[in-house]
C-alpha cells in the first residue's frame, strides 16, 4: 500500500491535462474506483490490473486526476503543479539522471522517459525472448586493423561532443578504449571499400548513440549530439536472469543493460565474456567499470550473427543476402535491418516512432561528419520482427 500511495502521490502533483497544462487536483476529481479494469503502468514501469492491484493509470496524457488521501497528500490542494524541466522550464535538466517528460516533469519510468521525453530519455525496454536462443558459434577477437585513418580524434570527439557533459557520464567512453577494442575484431572497420569501412562506423556510433542518448528534442547541437550520455540502464532495472544450463546466473548479479549496446540477459553476458575472454556472468560490472571491456561487448554484439538474425556487420558491409523469408517480411538489406536485429520486437513493424527516427538522424549526422551516403532502407517501419 505504501508502494501504491507513493504513485498516488506524485500523480497528484503531476497529473497534465489534454493541452499539457497541470490540473488542480481540488476541482477535478476522479475516484480510484472510477479506475477498475482499465490496464496502466505500475510502480517500476511494469504493468497492472486495477482488479488485482486496486490502481490503475493507462497513462499520464489524459484528464485525470488521482483522489487525494487524507494524511497521505497534505498539499493536494495548493495549486497546479510546477513545471520542472524541459522547454515549460526554461530548457533545465533533471537531477539525478531522471528523465524529463514531454510536459516538463521529472520521472524514471516509460510515462516519463518514453514518447515524447525531453532529456535524460531512456532507450525502450528490450522484449523478454520467449525462449533462450540457441547457442552461437562465439566470434573470436582476433588481430582486427588500425581504423584511426577513418575516425580521428577530433571527429570521435565531434560526433560525441556532448558526452563529457555535467549531466551525462560518457567521458568513460574514450577514443583510444574504442581503437583498442576495435583492434580485437577482425574485420570491423576493414570490410570493403573506404566508404563502407566509414559506413560501418557511422552505423555502429549511430546505433550505440540512440541506445545510450541523453538528448531531447531541443537540445543544444539538436537531440542527434548526445550520444554516449550513460553507461548503464537507468531507472530500477531488473536483474535479466533467464534460466540457463550453460550461462547460470550468479548469486547477487544482474544482466540489465551496461555498455555502448546496452547488453542485457545473463546467456548475452555470458557469451559475450567467452568470446572476450572475460568472466561476465561472475563479474557482469565490469561491462560499466573498464570501458575497452565495455566497447568490445557491443562490438561481439555487432560482429556475431545469431540465428535467425545475420549480424550487423554482414548487414551494413553489404554481405548479408535476405532470404525468401526475410523479403517477405520486409527485410531488405539497410540501416533498418540493423534496428531490426536490435530491438524490432519493440520498435519495427509499427510504423513511424520516434525511437527508430532518432536512430536514423544520429546515423545521418554521423556519416555527414565522415563524408559518406548512408545508403537506401534507413527504416524498419513496415518490417516484421525477426522474433516468431
Amino acid at each position: 500500500m505504501v508502494e501504491r500511495m507513493k504513485v498516488i502521490e506524485e500523480l497528484v502533483h503531476r497529473v497534465i491535462g489534454p493541452d499539457g497544462d497541470a490540473y488542480n487536483p481540488a476541482e477535478h476529481l476522479i475516484s480510484l474506483s472510477d479506475l477498475e479494469g482499465e490496464v496502466g503502468v505500475g510502480v517500476g514501469g511494469d504493468l497492472m490490473n486495477a482488479e488485482a492491484d486496486g490502481l490503475h493509470i493507462e497513462d499520464l496524457n489524459r484528464p485525470l486526476v488521482v483522489e487525494p488521501v487524507e494524511g497521505e497528500v497534505e498539499d493536494a490542494a495548493e495549486g497546479p503543479a510546477q513545471a520542472q524541466c524541459g522547454s515549460q522550464a526554461g530548457g533545465k535538466l533533471c537531477p539525478g539522471g531522471l528523465c524529463c517528460s514531454r510536459f516538463g516533469f521529472c520521472g524514471s519510468t516509460d510515462p516519463w522517459c518514453g514518447d515524447g521525453c525531453q532529456s535524460n530519455c531512456k532507450p525502450g525496454p528490450s522484449p523478454t525472448p520467449p525462449t533462450t536462443p540457441s547457442p552461437t558459434p562465439p566470434t573470436t577477437p582476433g588481430t582486427g586493423g588500425d581504423i584511426s585513418s577513418l575516425i580521428s580524434q577530433a571527429t570521435f570527439n565531434d560526433m560525441l561532443k556532448h558526452r563529457g557533459d555535467s549531466n551525462c557520464r560518457g567521458s568513460f567512453y574514450t577514443y583510444d578504449s574504442f581503437l583498442a577494442a576495435a583492434r580485437s575484431f577482425n574485420g570491423f572497420g576493414n570490410t570493403g571499400d573506404a566508404n563502407t569501412r566509414k559506413r560501418e562506423i557511422a552505423a555502429f556510433f549511430g546505433q550505440t548513440s540512440h541506445e545510450t542518448t541523453g538528448g531531447w528534442p531541443t537540445a543544444p547541437d539538436g537531440p542527434n549530439a548526445w550520444g554516449y550520455c550513460f553507461i548503464e540502464e537507468r531507472g530500477n532495472p531488473g536483474d535479466y536472469c533467464r534460466a540457463s544450463a550453460e550461462w547460470p546466473c550468479a548469486p547477487g548479479k544482474k544482466y540489465y543493460g551496461r555498455g555502448p549496446i546496452q547488453i542485457s540477459w545473463n546467456y548475452n553476458y555470458g557469451q559475450a565474456g567467452r568470446a572476450i575472454g572475460v568472466d561476465l556472468i561472475n563479474n557482469p560490472d565490469l561491462v560499466a567499470s573498464d570501458p575497452v571491456i565495455s566497447f568490445k561487448t557491443a562490438l561481439w554484439f555487432w560482429m556475431t550473427p545469431q540465428s535467425p538474425k545475420p549480424s550487423c556487420h554482414d548487414v551494413i558491409t553489404g554481405r548479408w543476402t535476405p532470404s525468401d523469408a526475410d523479403r517477405q517480411a520486409g527485410r531488405v538489406p539497410g540501416y533498418g535491418v540493423i534496428t531490426n536485429i536490435i530491438n524490432g520486437g519493440i520498435e519495427c513493424g509499427k510504423g513511424p516512432n520516434p525511437q527508430v527516427q532518432d536512430r536514423i538522424g544520429y546515423y545521418q549526422r554521423y556519416c555527414g561528419l565522415l563524408g559518406v551516403s548512408t545508403g537506401d532502407n534507413l527504416d524498419c517501419f513496415n518490417q516484421r520482427s525477426f522474433a516468431p
